[in-house]
């Protein structure tokens, strides 16, 4: 057997191998949550988190069909249920039922969600 080429063949393979690895130093390794200098990270107004919000409701004001005030007593109509305040439902607190409009809490934020009467 002639073990020279398989050699020359391992040396050939080997010295390519070396070429092909890039050789990083400390100073060219960033931390991917920094960003770069000149950059600022872009805070999010109080109207856009406000909106990324209101898409992650349980429902949505369209789903409100309709509210009944008894007495001191009010309750909102909610996709075929109904929710009386200061109840739980889906997640959220209905803390107040207004005629136009409801207040949910919702992750910590109080929310105002107005809705319209459907009509016959």
């Amino acid at each position: 057997m002639n073990k020279q080429p398989k050699l020359l063949i391992l040396i050939i393979f080997i010295s390519t191998m070396s070429l092909s690895i890039p050789a990083y130093t400390k100073e060219d390794l960033k931390d991917p949550f920094i960003p770069p200098q000149g950059f600022r990270v872009k805070e999010k107004t109080e109207e856009e988190k406000l909106e990324e919000l209101m898409k992650k409701l349980p429902f949505k004001p369209e789903d409100i069909q309709g509210v009944v005030m008894e007495n001191d007593k009010k309750y909102v109509i909610i996709n075929n249920q109904i929710v009386q305040q200061s109840d739980k439902f889906q997640g959220l607190i209905i803390e107040i039922i207004e005629k136009d409009h409801l207040v949910v809490i919702f992750r910590k934020r109080k929310i105002t969600l107005p809705f319209k009467k459907k009509g016959l």
